[in-house]
């Protein structure tokens, strides 16, 4: 059987049709598990990467909180940022609250406007703290970040706020 120049053509366009919904298909996939962050037993694998790596940040979430809990989230941050954990590293600090939010980065002295969603986005490629509020305090540990929440009972957010390596 003798194939026409038409039916070469053809199965030329289908195969690299194929061929590309193939490495699409790896591009996409692959790339989806290479940035989730996932859970951890424990401190481990963010302290790890939080030393060794040269860009880090900090995202407070005061969405929902009173005044009081907002203060205590921004507190909490400041007593994590000043004992030097960061000292050296490029920075980006992350506020948000109903309005939206706004990053500031030290590495390049900027700082713009964002949703939650570009904040978080913002953060994916480097560790970060995530200080928020909730009815109860706690600490979450995950491969890429940590999440310390603090309660609203919080009356002094220096008690609940420490990092191992400080």
């Amino acid at each position: 059987m003798k194939l026409s120049e038409k039916d070469k053509t053809t199965a030329f366009a289908v195969l690299a049709i194929v061929a590309l919904a193939v490495v699409a298909y790896v591009f996409f996939f692959s790339n989806a598990n290479a940035t989730e962050d996932k859970a951890a037993a424990d401190a481990k694998p963010f302290y790890s990467l939080l030393v060794n790596s040269s860009k880090v940040g900090v995202l407070y979430d005061v969405r929902g909180a009173d005044d009081a809990q907002a203060q205590s989230i921004y507190q909490c941050g400041v007593n994590i940022i000043s004992k030097g954990a960061f000292a050296g590293k490029d920075l980006q600090v992350i506020g948000c609250d109903a309005n939206g939010c706004l990053s500031s980065n030290q590495g390049n002295n900027s700082s713009s406007q964002m949703n939650y969603q570009q904040a978080l986005s913002s953060l994916s490629g480097k560790p970060y703290i995530l200080i928020d509020g909730a009815s109860e305090s706690g600490l979450k540990y995950f491969q890429k970040h940590l999440q310390i929440t603090l309660g609203k009972n919080v009356t002094s957010a220096g008690a609940n706020c420490s990092l191992a390596i400080e």
